[in-house]
């Protein structure tokens, strides 16, 4: 009794002192944040939300890394200071290693789970699809617009521009059209297709993460589905909020979790039998997989290389001890980035100075000038998504004080035995980047799916068997499994009628139905008013129209908002000069005109002056207004 009570003072004290070192690292966070202010800098003109209250954007880069900082770095100069004394061995008793060793499922139960979670994926997404009513004119337009300048057989960045990859803006656009053919119910089709691919590949990895453990898999999965549903969370428990979900799983990130799954059987293999020819061949694939991660999206492509960087640091640190093994492990490396360089050459006609000058040099630079929001601290939701990394992370320096030995004994096999903790969270502070960026909440929830991965696995593997007897594990691992099972049947029996079908698969929906008759009569006019040769252009950065009347961009940019720096804008008057462009959508009501409630004409000077001008009203079509050449009325 006297020993219980003993170990549940140790725990109770322990507890103590830890949430005070962190939470007093968090006072002084908050306190800091503020203080962290670099000067603003501006040389290109651009405009937007930033711009206007004169904010640098790397100030969030810079405060946010300190903010998940500060509580680890309180706790490793508390360690050093009690070193040698009672609160050290109070605080910072060795943990044990937590392994599990690699479940064996016959063939039938592997069948069953991935039948399951196959169906389920399936039936939600099916249940979650967007009727013909609520077409993203926007985004769906910039995937359409961009894929037709690819029909006309244009050149990536050289001839035409995007800001998030070649497959995400255009490549998805001509797959669609080529396997259902030319229509945006097509490319919705294909984009459906390609959200339930995400969420199975998602779970692959996850299956690979537990080391084939179905249940942790299966029941991670389906919170992480929770989290992403609009709305349930807060309706459940009563709250309302605008914050509709917690969590969302992007589409284009097929790739980051096929990447993760070979990263994390790269280590799992090593572990248990090291082959240096299997090795070898996944360093190439992991190479190859972060290197093209380019074309399918820019930021991924800059987050999966950097997460390959690192896992190729961390590993040879920790499993390769000679030069001949350091090379074969840098000429795998080699090899894949070689194959995925020559891949991205052939997919944009071999124009690697446009892309290189675009992708690495010009957007970084602007991009959050034009469209990014200064992250919120104060605002609750934000706040709580800082505390959820830099928990993270102190667990994870806490770990590591705790782990036994000197200090180069100690680092070597604390990252040997949480390598898998390290490199996830690494790669989630790294995709936080993108919410950095522009922090909206919608853009904060999809920088995060990794975050709640990561605390998934932590709470699975180091802290359920000790929260829970084998009854209770028994009762929720069953009760999550039917959980998931009656909410397949559910939605099945919800989802499966023609009309969710069609809705989650329009593929003979025609265009129109996705159109008001606004947009149908100026598709109309605009077919009829320009001959083979003649072209227009719009001011309302919609690059749906050039999809709807099948008419090349004039300009490199659809989307005219993307043209922020000065020289863009002089760029795109000297190509309506050269293109002789006879007619200008120059505005109408939908929100792409005024983004982040700043009008285009505030943020397009030199375009619009250019455009008074040169031209003069000419038509008005419902909220389409027309302008025509002075010299061709």
């Amino acid at each position: 009794m006297t020993i219980h009570n003993n170990k549940s003072s140790n725990l109770f004290l322990k507890l103590i002192f830890l949430l005070s070192i962190f939470f007093s690292g968090t006072l002084l966070s908050k306190y800091v944040w503020p203080h962290i202010s670099v000067p603003f800098s501006n040389p290109w003109n651009v405009y937007g939300p930033l711009t206007e209250i004169l904010y640098n954007p790397s100030n969030d880069i810079i405060r946010f890394i300190a903010f998940i900082s500060i509580p680890s770095i309180i706790l490793v100069c508390f360690a050093l200071l009690v070193k040698n004394t009672k609160i050290s061995t109070l605080l910072f008793l060795p943990q044990g290693i937590i392994t599990y060793p690699n479940k064996k499922n016959s063939l039938l139960k592997k069948s069953f789970f991935f039948s399951l979670v196959s169906v389920f994926v399936i039936s939600i997404n099916l249940y979650t699809q967007n009727n013909i009513t609520d077409l993203d004119i926007f985004h769906v337009g910039e995937i359409l617009g961009t894929g037709n300048e690819l029909l006309l057989k244009k050149t990536p960045y050289k001839d035409f521009i995007f800001i998030h990859g070649l497959y995400e803006d255009s490549l998805r656009a001509v797959f669609s059209f080529k396997v259902f053919g030319k229509s945006i119910g097509a490319l919705l089709s294909w984009m459906a297709l390609e959200k339930m691919l995400t969420y199975l590949m998602l779970f692959a990895f996850l299956y690979v993460l537990f080391k084939d453990n179905l249940y942790f898999s299966t029941i991670s999965l389906f919170i992480i589905i929770l989290l992403c549903m609009p709305n349930v969370l807060p309706q459940s428990i009563g709250i309302n909020t605008d914050f509709t979900r917690y969590c969302k799983v992007m589409s284009r990130d097929f790739i980051t979790f096929y990447y993760l799954l070979v990263a994390i059987k790269l280590y799992y293999s090593t572990l248990s039998n090291y082959k240096t020819s299997s090795v070898l061949i996944q360093f190439g694939l992991l190479s190859f997989l972060s290197t093209s991660a380019f074309l399918i999206s820019i930021d991924r492509g800059f987050y999966l290389t950097a997460g390959s960087l690192f896992f190729c640091i961390i590993y040879t640190y920790v499993f390769i001890d000679n030069s001949i093994q350091y090379l074969k492990v840098i000429g795998a490396f080699a090899i894949g980035f070689s194959l995925a360089l020559a891949l991205i050459g052939h997919m944009i006609d071999w124009q690697f100075y446009y892309f290189f000058d675009f992708a690495f040099l010009k957007l970084p630079a602007y991009k959050e000038l034009m469209d990014g929001y200064q992250y919120s601290i104060y605002e609750k939701h934000f706040y709580n998504v800082l505390i959820l990394y830099s928990v993270t992370i102190f667990w994870i320096f806490y770990r590591l004080l705790s782990s036994p030995g000197t200090l180069q004994k100690k680092i070597k096999t604390f990252i040997k035995s949480y390598f898998v903790e390290i490199f996830l969270v690494f790669l989630s502070v790294c995709f936080f980047r993108s919410a950095l960026g522009r922090s909206d909440w919608g853009h904060i929830v999809y920088s995060t799916s990794l975050l709640a991965i990561v605390i998934l696995f932590i709470f699975f593997k180091h802290y359920f068997r000790d929260i829970t007897s084998k009854n209770i594990r028994f009762f929720i691992l069953r009760f999550s499994l039917l959980t998931v099972l009656f909410s397949s049947i559910y939605l099945i029996a919800t989802t499966a009628n023609q009309m969710h079908i069609k809705s989650a698969f329009p593929i003979h929906q025609a265009d129109n139905d996705y159109l008001s008759q606004e947009y149908k009569s100026t598709v109309i006019f605009l077919k009829k008013e320009l001959n083979d040769n003649e072209t227009f252009f719009t001011m309302t950065s919609e690059a749906i129209w050039y999809y709807l009347t099948n008419k090349p961009c004039p300009t490199r940019f659809q989307i005219v908002w993307f043209a922020m720096p000065q020289f863009y804008q002089e760029e795109i008057i000297n190509d309506l000069k050269k293109n002789n462009v006879k007619y200008i959508l120059y505005e109408n009501d939908y929100w792409s005109n005024t983004i982040d409630n700043i009008d285009n004409k505030k943020r397009l000077k030199h375009i619009f002056h250019y455009i008074h001008t040169v031209y003069t009203p000419y038509t008005v079509i419902g909220s389409n207004r027309i302008w025509i050449k002075k010299d061709a009325s």
